[in-house]
């Protein structure tokens, strides 16, 4: 945040820490990892129960999606959130008025062409 600005949305993945350290291990077999991935289990629960606090004060403006699940599952729910939460009016072509003997009357602007 900045300056008493808030974002419209914000899409908190969650998951128990457990899986995500293991989850972080996995990805990072080949390395130490730094600092911040050294640290205990209990500052992650910590660190976590500080987002699902802001979550549960701002239901409104934060999303939680659960990341525990399949990759493609947590697309999926990625994709709701953001369009249930951003319901723009559908789109609508620029009105177009082509004369009535113009060779190009029936061409639909704003779709792609075939």
């Amino acid at each position: 945040m900045q300056r008493g600005l808030k974002p419209d949305l914000t899409l908190l993945l969650d998951a128990p820490v457990g899986v995500a350290l293991s989850r972080a291990k996995r990805r990072n077999a080949d390395q130490e990892g730094d600092r911040f991935e050294r640290e205990r289990e209990s500052f992650f629960e910590r660190v976590r129960r500080g987002y699902l606090d802001i979550a549960a004060a701002e239901p409104q403006r934060v999303k939680i999606i659960d990341a525990a699940r399949e990759l493609e599952e947590v697309g999926r729910l990625l994709r709701v959130a953001v369009a249930t939460s951003y319901q723009a009016p559908a789109y609508q072509a620029p009105a177009c008025r082509v004369p009535a003997n113009d060779s190009r009357r029936g061409i639909v602007i704003g779709r792609a062409a075939r």
